[in-house]
């Protein structure tokens, strides 16, 4: 049921690291901050930041999957259709979402937009699929991913 549990001291470190990141984020340049800052900042070694994360790419990646994007999905999750309530619930959380990365990492926001977009778009994607996969509207299943996928890119489009 949900698979093994993990360490309290893996998940703890691993919240020092990426919080060193989002702080250094904050007032660096991403080509700027090293792996140096960040160990220096969460106070560990550059082993342990290397046990836990192969670059500082692969940080950002997690950092952005694990902990800004579940934010963004947690508002719009418990819709069960796709009416206008939920498109606009969902176009203002996006919205709300990169406004606040921008003005939070101000210095690195331009090298996490790509990274954002493509993770957003493919969790919306998933989402639309999910929803219209239980609707059971007739389609095919490959059908029901090309239209989840022309409304993820929609509102990837509008940012």
């Amino acid at each position: 049921m949900g698979g093994p549990k993990l360490d309290p001291r893996i998940i703890r470190t691993r919240k020092l690291i990426m919080d060193a990141f989002i702080q250094l984020s904050k007032i660096k340049d991403f080509d700027n901050i090293t792996i140096k800052d960040i160990t220096e900042k969460a106070t560990l070694n550059r082993a342990t930041f290397y046990y836990h994360f192969t670059d500082k790419y692969d940080l950002m990646k997690q950092v952005i999957n694990e902990d800004m994007i579940p934010k963004v999905l947690g508002q719009i999750n418990d819709h069960t259709e796709i009416n206008e309530e939920t498109i606009i619930k969902i176009f203002i959380s996006i919205t709300e979402f990169q406004n606040s990365i921008k003005s939070q990492c101000m210095k690195s926001f331009e090298s996490f937009k790509s990274n954002i977009e493509i993770t957003i778009k493919e969790e919306l994607e998933q989402f639309f699929y999910k929803l219209l996969l239980e609707k059971k509207i007739g389609y095919s299943e490959e059908e029901l991913k090309i239209v989840a996928n022309m409304l993820s890119w929609g509102y990837m489009v509008q940012q």
